[in-house]
């Protein structure tokens, strides 16, 4: 089960609703971005930086900046496919692709069609349905949704869903609960 007021604490940790009138330069940076990219641009821009906001950099190419080699290493490095890494966290958490997808609440037919490859990119709902229904853990979860070229955001949604992971295991009926609850739509193909 859970805890509605552990996750509505969260949510209020780690969500800011997107209301421009009221949003500043300063509530962008106390927001968490696990993106490698965004943290570079925020840092090259002078945006949540320890200089106050100044640049140290200004003037200089994003290409010469001494983070960028690190970034450029990460972007080069090869990542397993997505139905790779799939593979491995099924057979890591010892489960059988039918107990993945009833757990996902998806079909048969489409998972098999995600597990042969003939669909190219399903879509970041049924990855999060898949990796809820393989108990995975944060970083677990989001290294397969990131083999998939995906990444959690910033969203309700995903605040909600990587509270979940970090707390879980849930299942994909009490997650669908709690984002019914907040008046989001479910995932995994049920109500």
């Amino acid at each position: 089960m859970i805890d509605i007021k552990k996750l509505e604490e969260y949510i209020n940790e780690n969500y800011a609703e997107s209301d421009d009138s009221n949003e500043t330069d300063a509530d962008h940076r106390k927001l968490p971005s696990r993106n490698p990219l965004a943290d570079f641009a925020r840092k090259i821009s002078g945006h949540g930086g320890m200089h106050g906001g100044m640049n140290p950099f200004s003037g200089m190419s994003p290409l010469k900046h001494p983070d960028f080699k690190i970034l450029e290493k990460r972007m080069k490095t090869k990542k397993e496919d997505f139905i790779s890494r799939l593979i491995y966290y099924i057979n890591l958490k010892k489960m059988t692709p039918p107990q993945v997808y009833n757990a996902a609440g998806i079909t048969p037919d489409c998972f098999s069609k995600i597990l042969s490859g003939k669909t190219k990119h399903p879509t970041k709902e049924k990855i999060i349905a898949m990796a809820i229904a393989l108990k995975l853990k944060y970083k677990e979860a989001e290294d397969l949704l990131s083999s998939a070229g995906y990444c959690f955001s910033l969203s309700k949604e995903d605040v909600i869903f990587e509270f979940c992971f970090e707390n879980g295991p849930c299942t994909i009926d009490e997650v669908n609960e709690v984002l019914v609850y907040f008046n989001l739509e479910p995932i995994g193909g049920r109500a």
